[in-house]
């Protein structure tokens, strides 16, 4: 079954995930058709990232 996990993972969103201790992740911001959003150099905030709460493990 090897062959077949790497298959998926050729298909599979790779997201960069940055794990803070209060509770939020770090990823990149996406807009309404699941694009990735660029950074506007002329500004001092990065919009390329969000935060987000993480998600609980069921």
């Amino acid at each position: 079954m090897q062959w077949w996990t790497s298959f998926k993972n050729l298909f599979a969103k790779k997201e960069s995930v940055v794990t803070h201790e209060n509770g939020y992740e770090t990823v990149r911001a996406r807009t309404k058709k699941g694009q990735f959003i660029a950074d506007d150099p002329k500004t001092k905030k990065n919009e390329a990232y969000k935060k987000v709460k993480k998600k609980k493990k069921k």
